[in-house]
C-alpha cells in the first residue's frame, strides 16, 4: 500500500463527527423490529432443536412414511408386508369389488389379510393359468367388442393390463380355496345339517280376504288430493298396464297377390326372378317353412302318420312354393324402387300392385287378427320409422304378400287422471279393501288372550285349541297343516294344488323364522297380496325321523354341512386373528396410521 493510501485510511479510522453535526433519530419501525426478533429466535431453534421437536415439526409438513406394515412367518421363514404390498392388496380388493358391482372400503386388517394370502400364494407358487382366465372371460363376454367394452369400463386401456390384474386377483382367491379345501365334515355334521333342513312342524292359519271388505270399501270416496297421490304413486305395475293406452299404429300396405303375378307390369318388375333356380327355391323354403308351411295342429289323441313331419315338404307344396317365392321377390324388387317414388299409390298402379291405407291407428293387440292382412309380423311397425317402408315382405298362407310402412306411431302412455277417474277410483278401493282386511286381522291378533307375564312387544303364544276357539268366535275358517318338513320333500309332502299358494308361503315363512319362534306363537298379520292377509300359528315342532332319509336329501345335507364348515373356516382361520395364530401375522402400524 502507498504512503498516501495508508495516511488516508488512518484518517478514516480516526475521523469523528463534528461537534456541531446533528444526531439522526432511529427510523426502524416496530414491525421490522418484531420480524428481526422472530428470525433470530428461528435461527436459534434450528441449531438447538431436540429429536422429539424435530418429529413434531416434520409432522407439520406431512405424514411420516412407514416401510413395513406387518410381518408374518411363512414356511420358508419370516416375511414382511411392505407399503408396496399393502397398496397392491388394497388396489386388488377394490378391483374385485368393482367386478362384483360394489364399492370397496376395506379396513387395515382386511387389506393385511389379503396381502398375507398373496404372500402365501407366492410361497406355494399358485398361478392362474391361461385356460382358467379364458374360461372366466368366456362366461362374461361373447365378442371382441363386448370384451373391449368390459375392460374399458374398469378403467383399463389395454386388455393385457386387465387380464394381468384379473389373474393376480384370481390367484389370491385360488390360494384361499386351497386352504379352505382342508375342511372336512363328519357324519354327525351331515346329520345335523339334515335335521336343520327336514325337522318337522305343524301349524295352522286363517285368511282375511280383501273381497270380504268390498262393500265397506265401496262406501269410501277419496279426496281429490288422495286420488291424485294414488294415481301418481300408488298404482301397481299391473294396474298401470290396464289403464295405459295401448300402442297403436297407422300404416300403408303395398300388396301383391296371385292375380297380380299374371300382369305384364309385375312380370317386368320381377325380371329374372320370375324363374328361380332350384337352389333359390330351396333356400326360400328353408327360411319360411316354419312360419308358412306348418301342417294343421293335431286334435287331442291324434298322431301323425309315420314319416310325416311338422311341415309340408317341397314336393307336397308343388306350385304353391313357386307362387310364394315370386310374391316375395316382387315385393323385394318393389321395395328397392319405392324410396325414389314420390307417390306410393301411383307406383302400385304402375306395377300391378295394390295400395291400401289404414289411416286410423290400429292397436298392437289387434294387428295379428286384422281382417285380410292380420299377421304377427305387423308388430315390426313399432320398431320402424314413420314414413319409411319396412324391408321384409310379410307373406300370408293364402297367397297374399305385402310391404308395410308406419305413417303414425302412438306409443303406450297413461291418459290424464280426469279421463280415467272412475277406473282409478276402482283401483283405489281395491287397495282400501286390502287395508281394511289388514286392520281386521290386526284387531284379531290384538284381542287374543295373552299369557300372564306378557308385556308390550312380547310374542303371543296360544295352544292350538285356544287359537281355534278365537277364530271360531270370529266365524273365520281355520286351516291346519299336520306334521310337515321345514323344507320341501317331494317323496313325503302332501300334494298341494297350484292354487294352494297360501300353504306354500306359510310353510316358507315359518321355516325361515323357525329358530327364533316359540311353540304356540302367533305370527302376523302377513300380507300375501292377492291371496289375502294371513295370521299364522305355530302349533309345534319335532325332529325328523332319521330312519327315513332319502339319498338326495343326504347329498343336499352334506353340501350344506361342507358349505357351513368352509364359512366357519374362513371366519376363524382366514381372518386377521386366524392368520395371526397360524402364520404369526403381526401389525407394525396402528389402525389410524396408513403410512401413506
Amino acid at each position: 500500500m502507498s504512503k498516501a493510501s495508508k495516511q488516508k485510511a488512518a484518517a478514516v479510522r480516526t475521523a469523528t463527527p463534528a461537534d456541531d453535526a446533528p444526531i439522526r433519530p432511529d427510523k426502524m419501525s416496530r414491525g421490522k423490529r418484531v420480524a428481526l426478533i422472530g428470525v433470530a429466535i428461528f435461527c436459534l431453534l434450528i441449531f438447538s432443536v431436540t429429536g422429539p421437536m424435530a418429529d413434531t415439526i416434520m409432522g407439520w409438513f406431512g405424514p411420516r412414511t412407514v416401510d413395513v406394515y406387518a410381518t408374518m412367518e411363512l414356511p420358508s421363514g419370516p416375511a414382511e408386508i411392505t407399503m408396496e404390498d399393502y397398496r397392491a392388496a388394497g388396489s386388488l380388493l377394490e378391483f374385485e369389488a368393482s367386478l362384483n358391482g360394489m364399492r370397496a372400503n376395506p379396513d387395515l386388517e382386511e387389506v393385511l389379510v389379503y396381502a398375507a394370502l398373496t404372500k402365501l400364494a407366492d410361497h406355494f407358487q399358485v398361478v392362474t393359468t391361461k385356460e382358467e382366465l379364458a374360461s372366466m372371460l368366456s362366461q362374461a363376454v361373447r365378442s371382441r367388442a363386448e370384451y373391449e367394452s368390459l375392460y374399458r369400463s374398469f378403467g383399463f386401456t389395454r386388455a393385457v393390463d386387465f387380464e394381468s390384474t384379473l389373474a393376480r386377483a384370481q390367484r389370491v382367491r385360488k390360494m384361499e380355496q386351497l386352504l379352505t379345501a382342508a375342511t372336512v365334515v363328519s357324519e354327525a355334521d351331515v346329520l345335523k345339517a339334515w335335521h336343520g333342513l327336514y325337522d318337522e312342524m305343524r301349524f295352522s292359519f286363517a285368511v282375511w280376504q280383501p273381497a270380504e271388505f268390498a262393500e265397506a270399501a265401496a262406501e269410501l270416496t277419496p279426496t281429490d288430493e288422495e286420488l291424485q297421490k294414488f294415481f301418481d304413486e300408488g298404482l301397481t305395475p299391473a294396474q298401470r298396464a290396464l289403464l295405459e293406452r295401448e300402442q297403436a299404429a297407422a300404416f300403408d300396405l303395398l300388396i301383391a297377390d296371385e292375380a297380380a303375378l299374371a300382369t305384364p307390369e309385375l312380370q317386368a318388375l320381377l325380371g329374372i326372378d320370375a324363374e328361380p333356380s332350384e337352389a333359390a327355391l330351396s333356400g326360400f323354403y328353408n327360411r319360411y317353412s316354419l312360419s308358412l308351411y306348418r301342417r294343421p295342429a293335431l286334435e287331442p289323441g291324434q298322431t301323425r302318420p309315420e314319416g310325416e313331419g311338422e311341415v309340408f315338404s317341397i314336393a307336397e307344396l308343388g306350385p304353391r312354393l313357386l307362387r310364394d317365392y315370386r310374391l316375395h321377390a316382387a315385393l323385394v324388387q318393389a321395395g328397392l324402387s319405392l324410396p325414389g317414388a314420390p307417390d306410393a299409390a301411383a307406383f302400385a298402379a304402375a306395377n300391378g300392385l295394390k295400395f291400401e291405407t289404414f289411416a286410423e291407428p290400429v292397436k298392437l293387440s289387434e294387428l295379428e287378427n286384422l281382417p285380410t292382412y292380420g299377421s304377427f309380423q305387423l308388430r315390426n311397425l313399432f320398431s320402424g320409422e314413420a314414413g319409411t317402408w319396412l324391408q321384409s315382405p310379410v307373406l300370408l298362407a293364402d297367397g297374399l304378400a305385402y310391404l308395410a310402412r308406419p305413417t303414425k306411431i302412438q306409443e303406450r302412455e297413461m291418459p290424464p287422471l280426469a279421463e280415467i277417474r272412475d277406473a282409478v277410483i276402482g283401483h283405489w278401493r281395491e287397495k282400501e279393501q286390502l287395508r281394511l282386511a289388514n286392520e281386521a286381522a290386526k284387531a284379531f291378533v290384538a284381542a287374543l288372550p295373552k299369557q300372564a307375564e306378557w308385556v308390550e312387544g312380547d310374542p303371543v303364544t296360544l295352544t292350538p285349541e285356544a287359537f281355534a276357539q278365537a277364530l271360531g268366535a270370529e266365524r273365520r275358517a281355520l286351516s291346519e297343516i299336520d306334521w310337515i318338513a321345514r323344507t320341501v320333500r317331494p317323496a313325503a309332502d302332501p300334494l298341494w294344488g297350484a292354487e294352494e299358494t297360501v300353504k306354500r308361503r306359510a310353510r316358507s315363512i315359518l321355516s325361515t323364522r323357525l329358530k327364533d319362534l316359540l311353540d304356540g306363537q302367533v305370527l302376523g298379520p302377513e300380507d300375501f297380496g292377492t291371496d289375502g292377509i294371513v295370521v299364522l300359528h305355530l302349533a309345534g315342532r319335532r325332529p325328523a325321523d332319521e330312519t327315513k332319509i332319502w339319498p338326495n336329501e343326504l347329498q343336499r345335507a352334506r353340501s350344506d354341512a361342507q358349505r357351513l364348515a368352509e364359512t366357519n373356516f374362513r371366519a376363524e382361520q382366514l381372518s386377521f386373528e386366524g392368520l395371526a395364530k397360524s402364520y404369526g401375522l403381526t401389525k407394525i402400524i396402528a389402525e389410524n396410521d396408513d403410512g401413506l
